[in-house]
């Protein structure tokens, strides 16, 4: 996700994706981290560095916590989304009992640089 801790663009941001994903309580939660807590703004490089990361979540099956994060913008409708900000490095699946691993890109630079993709593993 974007994540730059505003708060304006951070409740945008997560309750757009909240409502399209739609999760309930009893699906698996939608998990939602930021790569701008270990690296701070990219800037005209925010896109590359969301994939960076991405094919670093692929390579080693996981997902890194977000770096500082302490609590949650109440603007954000986590609870009624089932969204989750990773706080602890999480596995992902076996690769034998699911689907392929996708994970979404949502990059905004500064100065106007959006990015957004959908990578899902090879197998």
């Amino acid at each position: 996700a974007h994540g730059t801790g505003t708060p304006v663009g951070d409740p945008i941001e997560a309750n757009c994706l909240s409502r399209f994903f739609n999760r309930s309580s009893l699906e698996p939660p939608l998990l939602i981290g930021s790569v701008k807590s270990n690296l701070g703004h990219t800037e005209g490089a925010a896109g590359i560095a969301g994939l960076i990361k991405v094919a670093m979540c692929m390579h080693h099956r996981a997902i890194p916590p977000n770096m500082q994060f302490t609590s949650l913008n109440p603007r954000i409708e986590a609870q009624r989304y089932n969204l989750h900000v990773v706080q602890h490095s999480i596995p992902f699946p076996p690769s034998t009992d699911t689907d392929p691993i996708a994970i979404g890109i949502n990059s905004f630079g500064m100065g106007g640089n959006n990015v957004h993709a959908i990578v899902e593993e090879y197998r």
